[in-house]
Order: C-alpha cells, then structure tokens, then sequence
C-alpha cells in the first residue's frame, strides 16, 4: 500500500506549488524568484507554469485548498517569506488538509484497495489531539 506521505509527496506537494508558482507569475514575479521562493530549480518553474508537472490535481477546485493557497500567496507577497518558511507554510497546509481528508480521493485512485470511509490514518496523524509525542 502506498503511504500518506508518499501520495504528499508525488501529488499533492507538487500541485500545490504548482498552483503557488502561477499565482505568483500571474502577479509578475520573475520564474527565477519563483524558483528561489519556492526552493525548487527555474526549469521546474517552468514545467509548472506550461502544465508539465504537478498536475497530480488540481487544488482549486477545493474551496479551501484554494484558501490555503491564497493564504501562502498573499504571505510571500506581504511578508517576503524566506524559503524555509514558504515549506513550513506548504507543510502545515498539506496536514491541515490531510487531518480534514480532503485527499482521499487522490489515494484512492492511486491506491484502489483504500477504503476512506473507514480509513482514519490522516486524522490520527495529522490531528493534535492524537499526537503521541506533544510539541514544546
């Protein structure tokens, strides 16, 4: 069975920077800023913005997947978040959606034997209330 972190990893991180680069060259940010923004290479930039990569879905057909990437939009443009902060942003988001189940349909189409109206897995491991080891 492929794991939760594994469908974040090849799908759902890529789509959601994806969604983040083309937001930000929509509002005229250079590819190469992008890049350095986002931590990844300008040539990924660029398969993002033609729709070559991270088209695993597409996270703004989700009204609060949409949030959450307007949110990350609008703290780069204000804030001018560094690099290891645009990730912490990208990664709380991720486990706030995985908690909230927004992509189980991803897995299950990636993963048939999945049964998400049983499966529990992200809300135990992205819930606080769950957590074995509390945060400090």
């Amino acid at each position: 069975m492929k794991s939760v972190f594994e469908i974040a990893y090849r799908y759902i991180e890529p789509s959601i920077k994806r969604s983040i680069a083309i937001k930000l060259y929509e509002k005229g940010i250079p590819k190469i800023k992008i890049a350095e923004i986002l931590s990844v290479s300008p040539s990924l930039i660029t398969r993002y913005i033609k729709g070559e990569k991270g088209t695993g879905f597409n996270p703004l057909e989700d009204p609060r997947v949409n949030e959450l990437i307007y949110n990350i939009v609008d703290k780069i443009l204000s804030n001018g978040l560094s690099g290891y902060e645009v990730e912490r942003e990208i990664h709380l988001a991720i486990a706030a959606l995985l908690a909230e189940k927004r992509f189980c349909r991803i897995h299950k189409n990636v993963e048939p034997s999945i049964n998400p109206p049983k499966c529990n897995i992200c809300i135990e491991l992205f819930t606080s209330r769950y957590r074995l080891f509390p945060t400090r």
